[in-house]
């Protein structure tokens, strides 16, 4: 599976295979697929960090210049930004172009975007490549002359909801679709959305808007019990002061050895007892009991 991208084309038309040569000669990347999508194309790469080139400043500049804009995709823009949390009250009155401006400068990284939630001390900010997000989520970052450590950071989450290609439903795949086919742009039956002149019209919400589109209000709330659901698992797993806490604690005492597991060592000798050595057989040994002065 590769990692893909989307380049949206403002110039003339052009066929896949000249769109193929412009951005290898642009971007220098191994494209092992690409196909045509509506205003544009869709880029897929073998490795992650071969996106670099398309979403760095220098990329974006090349691309922009032969009518190739990136629109990278929510899993690619979620691995590029971090959640910074506990910022200082006073940055928060700054807006995001002055804060995107002074991260920039003081941590040596391209930041793309800065999102500041209403009524929280969170800082979302995505940068031009997974790379300086990974460095600054392990180092931190100063900002207005204050440190946000590395433990007040954590990446930002992805949730991923699948939808049909087929029906445009959620929570299945076009292979297992057992439903009509439905136009993502009119939600009429029977025909694909580019060949569809129809008004625009959601098959989810009958919103006024493509059923894939980020604004339709059923994926925002399936996106929300997704998010509390994580945030609910995460708040109940156990850690180490809730599992030493709910286990009893065990207290040691040394156990003397019974007399089954002690060891017999042999006695050593005592070398102040001498015992007497006696023959084993005598009966042969004769003893002269004659006075020298007897003897002739």
């Amino acid at each position: 599976m590769g990692h893909q991208i989307k380049l949206a084309y403002s110039g003339e038309s052009i066929s896949c295979e000249v769109a193929l040569q412009r951005i290898f000669t642009l971007t220098e990347v191994a494209v092992t697929h690409l196909y045509k999508v509506h205003n544009g194309f869709k880029v897929t790469v073998a490795k992650p960090e071969q996106l670099t080139p398309f979403l760095s400043a220098e990329g974006q500049r090349k691309l922009a210049d032969n009518g190739f804009s990136p629109v990278p995709s929510p899993e690619t823009k979620a691995k590029c930004t971090i959640v910074a949390k506990k910022i200082d009250r006073t940055i928060l009155p700054r807006s995001c172009e002055s804060i995107s401006q002074e991260v920039a400068a003081k941590n040596g990284v391209t930041v793309l975007d800065v999102y500041k939630p209403p009524e929280s001390r969170i800082v979302k900010i995505r940068f031009s490549a997974p790379e300086e997000a990974q460095r600054i989520l392990s180092r931190g970052f100063m900002m207005f002359n204050t440190s946000v450590p590395s433990y007040n950071l954590e990446p930002e989450c992805y949730i991923h909801l699948e939808q049909c290609l087929n029906c445009y439903r959620y929570g299945h795949n076009k292979h297992t679709c057992s439903h009509i086919q439905r136009c993502s742009r009119c939600a009429g039956e029977g025909h694909f959305f580019a060949k569809c002149k129809e008004s625009i019209k959601c098959c989810n919400c009958e919103g006024s808007h493509v059923a894939v589109s980020g604004s339709c209000p059923t994926r925002k709330e399936l996106l929300k019990a997704k998010r509390t659901e994580l945030r609910e698992n995460r708040n109940t797993a156990p850690t180490y002061a809730t599992t030493a806490a709910t286990q009893p604690i065990q207290t040691s005492t040394p156990r003397r050895p019974t007399t089954s597991s002690r060891t017999t060592m042999p006695t050593p000798p005592n070398p102040r007892i001498h015992t007497e050595h006696k023959p084993e057989n005598t009966s042969h040994i004769t003893h002269n009991t004659t006075p020298k002065d007897s003897q002739p």
